[in-house]
């Protein structure tokens, strides 16, 4: 079963209270189903459909998301914001503790906190950060400064870049560890052009060139 495209091992809906068991759902895409309506399917056929519920819980279990949904009346209550608020928050201290991808990491880009010049412990390649409207990833381990800020300091920060299918989309490389090297595949000019695979290491030329080669997507 299927769960709005998400895989659903089982569920279960009472009057006031739905549980669904998700495979394979990062936090971000559960917290999404929030007030959406919920199409559950098999084998392409419609089962239910359902409305009018909100997340009010996650429950990581390994490679299970249980999530908990409540009735949503619309009553925007002290209550019903701290759960939201509790949900938030236990969302955003999970995906710091996760190896994400670059394309993983762009599908929970709300969730990854604002980078800060106060002191901050960040680890490589792990940090995730959102500063100027984009995703950094950590390029250097360091402790934080005012003018270390990601797209100021190239050699701590690379940027996360990806079109629609995973793939990046060519940027000038601004130092050594943010060159491309052989086998990586970028879109250029933008998220819409050609598909090109880099032909050596260090590689700072700008498509089209000799050190790349356009492939099929």
């Amino acid at each position: 079963m299927q769960l709005n495209g998400i895989t659903l091992t089982g569920y279960s809906v009472g009057d006031d209270q739905a549980i669904f068991e998700l495979s394979g759902a990062s936090l971000a895409a559960a917290l999404a189903l929030s007030g959406a309506t919920l199409t559950i399917t098999q084998d392409g056929e419609t089962v239910e459909v359902l409305t009018g519920w909100k997340v009010k819980t996650l429950d990581d279990r390994g490679k299970t998301l249980r999530m908990t949904c409540v009735r949503d009346d619309g009553d925007e209550t002290g209550e019903a914001s701290a759960e939201g608020s509790a949900v938030a928050a236990f969302a955003r201290i999970a995906v710091l503790s996760l190896d994400a991808t670059d394309d993983q990491a762009v599908s929970m880009a709300a969730l990854y906190p604002e980078w800060s010049g106060d002191g901050v412990g960040y680890t490589a390649p792990a940090s995730i950060v959102m500063h100027g409207g984009a995703l950094w990833r950590c390029l250097q381990t360091h402790t934080s400064q005012a003018d270390w800020a990601p797209g100021a300091a190239p050699s701590l920060w690379s940027r996360i870049d990806l079109a629609p299918d995973g793939i990046r989309v060519w940027r000038p490389p601004t130092c050594a560890e943010d060159a491309w090297n052989q086998g990586d595949r970028c879109h250029h000019p933008g998220a819409a052009g050609t598909i090109y695979e880099s032909l050596s290491n260090g590689n700072y030329t700008e498509p089209p060139s000799r050190f790349w080669r356009a492939v099929e997507a």
